[in-house]
């Protein structure tokens, strides 16, 4: 306040006044110039405010509304920077006015430099570039002795951007590290251009800017750091900083923020090099391509970001589909450098390399060399694999482990053993980045078992083709069951073919997404779960169904090609024809599966083999007449919908057992009670399961197959294990005589129902009232035995109260569909009706339009009224224009003889 008043009368010149946009005090500054300066005649104060024109534009936008007002930017005085002949001029006028002779090749060097600076430096300081640029050069002339005290300039008095250091390597950086012999002697080649240009005397071939493509770990940022000190030795950079920020940084929190970041990381950057690491980030979202068009519009301003290179860097596929959204940043970038991915044996070398250089040695050299090999198999297909960032990790750890053994160990003076890398310290420290990586350690192992890998699959019922494909395993992909997709994967995973042990179960439908572009990303995050383990595809004929399903099949067969997926085993499962089927619809996802597991459906023998095997297990005794009773009642669950194989085989063991446990509960007598199974027990034990089925499937499923067909004995011939009598086909006589009729069938799913329902309330209430007498356990009956009773009771409690739960969830689905059907026949009905009262009123329209057609007939007939005017439509006739003649629609019909 004080210093405006000190000025009233006077001009107030106030230099760099954006630097009053900073802080609270400059806030406050400005209102009280708004405040004592109103902008009118009444004024007596003159201010100017001095800046550049970024800055004060800014200033005035987001401080007090009146300085706007006061200091009108369309009034301003813009000052231009000089040229480089107005530079050469102000050059000239400071030597003669300080009395030096400068020679031509300095004037020529000087001007060179200055157009360098001013080309890349954010605030440029013209005539202020001038005056510094004579002071160092005075200052490097009067080292120099002169006779007459005149200070005569030379050509080596001005020193250019990349001339500091001869001596230094630009890609000195680049030699320390591992696999960049492609990198350099592009860089090289590219280098001996504007070298070349130089000598030549011809104009340097334009920069440009660089795209880097590649994973982590691969020395992308090393490389830019290069980049940078090689422009700048060539003189094309003022500077050989590298601004390093990536793809996230460079957006907003919100809308015009975007812009404001991106110009100030450019104007940090600027006569340098900006380099944006994961730059794919700007092709995503509002922000990401708000971005993206400011750098366009930067790389398009040669006056102000001309000295400015520009390196974005990221994965290969991310960023080809991120340049693919803005063609004009695309074509900005004319230099792509790609740097690979390291392979196993790159990774061996180069944790070699490091042992070598910290002058440590590998314990057995060839089988430490086999561990790290396997190690790094292991790291590759996992999710946030770093190349050569793993192997100083690894490396890292290794060395931890080693400092923990020799710790652990005591102190010993034999310096070749402390010097050394044991195998374990390699293979502890695999392990560890192996679980980190996966999240847990749950696959965590001490070492090779020398368990069989094959023993689970062992326990499992007719595995014979199976596990002879597994063992002659060596590729990826299978198709497979769920059961044996989980001991495959404890089987690849101890025969080091995977990197953990793990499945991730889906289903084609799960795979499928619910709108346009989510199939993708539902497959690739499903891929990266099972990473280094196995994907595992259930009902995967739903993949070659509708547009989600192929969708999801061409992600599949994309991933399957790419080695970011390349540790992935992808199991498929279905019905083969339909499996076959889905493969047929794309021939590239069929050529991926090059292994075909097939699992047979039973045949009577295989069921009734396997249901004697679990008795002959848990030591049960079975009837003489068992072969008999089981083959004819598996041969009638084959003949039904949704026969499961051995998942039936275990439902009647189960309920035969029920059962049994009925039976033995109901006797008195300990002889009756022995550990066996009563062909009653079985036969009950098929019914429900008939019975449940047809309840399930309804009676239209009850068709039946024509079992002669089937590739098993009939019972006069059939013979199974520990049994060489034939058997004959009475009891299967009479089980078809008892299921033949129909209507009995229907019957009994209510029937059923509601026995089940009352004796499960009956039992209930005798639970609950403790007078349940056979709740005692009977005398010579071990405590085995009776344990294994109750269970059995408790089972088949459970068992009623599920069954009646089913029905009564099945009859709420009827019911929820008849209403559905309902209510969608009301719908088309309403709809027909809307659309027959659609139709009536088109076709009045269109009568209207013909009655109103055939009038204007006749009335071109007539002609014009006697008065030569026109006739215009008026109630229920016509009047000429002129409004003296009149005709009726009556008139008109009976003078031209048709119906109007």
């Amino acid at each position: 306040m004080n210093l405006i008043d000190n000025c009233r009368g006077k001009v107030l010149v106030i230099d760099e006044a954006y630097g009053l946009n900073d802080n609270l005090y400059g806030k406050q500054a400005l209102d009280a110039l708004v405040e004592k300066v109103q902008g009118t005649e009444a004024d007596d104060i003159a201010v100017l405010l001095l800046g550049y024109e970024e800055q004060m534009l800014d200033m005035l936008d987001k401080q007090n509304p009146g300085l706007r007002r006061r200091f009108a930017p369309d009034q301003a005085f813009y000052f231009e920077d000089y040229t480089n002949n107005e530079l050469n001029k102000i050059l000239t006028h400071y030597c003669n006015e300080k009395h030096y002779k400068p020679t031509l090749e300095f004037c020529e060097r000087a001007l060179k430099k200055l157009d360098i600076q001013r080309r890349s430096e954010f605030h440029f300081g013209n005539a202020g570039s001038v005056q510094n640029l004579l002071k160092e050069a005075v200052a490097c002339a009067s080292r120099r002795q002169y006779s007459d005290g005149i200070i005569r300039l030379e050509a080596e008095d001005v020193q250019l951007p990349g001339e500091v250091d001869d001596s230094e390597d630009p890609f000195s950086d680049l030699d320390k590290l591992y696999g960049m012999q492609h990198i350099k002697a592009q860089l090289v080649k590219l280098k001996s251009q504007f070298d070349l240009a130089d000598e030549e005397g011809d104009c340097r071939p334009k920069v440009g800017h660089f795209v880097f493509v590649g994973a982590p770990g691969t020395g992308k940022t090393t490389v830019a750091r290069g980049v940078g000190k090689m422009l700048f030795k060539c003189g094309l950079l003022s500077r050989a900083d590298v601004l390093e920020t990536s793809g996230l940084q460079l957006t907003g929190q919100y809308v015009g923020s975007t812009k404001k970041v991106v110009h100030d990381h450019l104007d940090k950057a600027k006569g340098g090099v900006l380099f944006i690491d994961e730059a794919y980030e700007l092709g995503r979202g509002t922000y990401g391509s708000e971005a993206c068009s400011t750098l366009v519009e930067a790389m398009t301003n040669e006056e102000k970001y001309g000295g400015l290179v520009i390196i974005m860097a990221g994965y290969q596929a991310d960023m080809q589909s991120m340049l693919d959204t803005n063609q004009g940043l695309k074509s900005r970038f004319n230099r792509f450098l790609e740097f690979p991915d390291w392979e196993v044996a790159d990774c061996v070398d180069y944790f070699t390399c490091l042992v070598k250089g910290k002058n440590f040695s590998l314990q057995n050299y060839r089988h430490s060399v086999s561990i790290l090999e396997k190690g790094f198999s292991k790291l590759k297909p996992l999710k946030g694999w770093g190349n050569a960032r793993d192997v100083v990790k690894l490396f890292e750890g290794t060395l931890e482990n080693r400092a923990m053994r020799l710790s652990e160990d005591g102190s010993n003076n034999d310096e070749i053993v402390e010097k050394t890398i044991t195998e374990n310290d390699v293979r502890l420290s695999i392990q560890a980045m192996v679980d980190a990586r996966m999240g847990s350690s749950a696959t965590k192992r001490p070492g090779r078992t020398d368990s069989d890998a094959f023993a689970e699959l062992n326990k499992l019922y007719r595995m014979g083709q199976v596990k002879t494909k597994l063992q002659q395993l060596r590729n990826t992909y299978l198709v497979a069951q769920r059961d044996v997709a989980r001991i495959m994967s404890k089987i690849l995973f101890d025969l080091d073919l995977t990197a953990r042990n793990h499945v991730e179960e889906t289903t084609g439908l799960e795979m499928q997404g619910q709108y346009v572009g989510q199939t993708k990303k539902v497959v690739e995050a499903l891929l990266d779960k099972a990473k280094g383990g196995v994907l595992f595809i259930d009902e995967a004929y739903t993949l070659g169904q509708g547009s989600f399903g192929t969708e999801a099949c061409d992600t599949l067969v994309a991933a399957m090609t790419d080695p970011e997926y390349a540790g992935v085993v992808v199991v498929i499962a279905g019905y083969a024809k339909d499996i076959d089927d889905m493969l047929c619809s794309n021939a590239g996802l069929k050529s991926r599966f090059t292994h075909t597991l097939t699992f047979p459906d039973w045949d009577t023998r295989d069921c009734v083999n396997c249901f004697k095997s679990k008795a002959r297990s848990m030591d049960y005794e079975l009837p003489d007449n068992a072969n008999h009773v089981l083959e004819s009642g598996f041969k009638k669950l084959k003949s039904l919908d949704g026969f499961g194989n051995a998942r039936d085989v275990n439902a009647t063991w189960t309920s035969a057992k029920r059962y049994r446990a009925d039976r033995i509960m109901s006797t008195t007598t300990i002889k009756e009670r022995s550990k066996s199974l009563d062909a009653d027990d079985i036969r009950k034990a098929f019914e429900e399961l008939i019975t449940a089925r047809t309840v399930a499937n309804g009676k239209e499923s009850l068709r039946k197959r024509d079992v002669t067909s089937e590739q098993f004995c009939e019972p006069s011939s059939f013979q199974t294990e520990g049994n060489g009598s034939n058997l004959d086909g009475e009891w299967e006589d009479e089980w078809a005589g008892d299921w033949a009729d129909d209507e009995l069938l229907d019957s009994k799913e209510n029937v059923v129902v509601e026995e089940q329902a009352q004796q499960l309330s009956k039992e209930q209430d005798e639970s609950k009232q403790g007078t349940n007498t056979t709740d005692v356990q009977d005398p010579g009956v071990s405590d085995a035995d009776w344990m294994g009773l109750q269970q059995a009771k408790e089972d088949e409690i459970r068992h009623t109260e599920q069954c009646i739960a089913e029905e009564a969830g099945r009859k709420r689905i009827e019911a929820e569909l008849e209403a559905q059907l309902k209510a969608k026949h009301l719908a088309q009905q309403a709809y027909q009706k809307k659309m027959e009262d659609l139709q009536r009123q088109r076709e009045l329209v269109a009568e209207m339009h013909r009655k109103k057609e055939i009038i204007k007939q006749k009335l071109r007939a007539i002609g014009n009224c006697p008065a030569g005017f026109v006739w215009h439509k008026v109630g229920g006739g016509w009047r000429c224009a002129g409004g003296s003649h009149y005709v009726s629609d009556s008139d008109l019909n009976r003078s031209f003889g048709y119906d109007v």
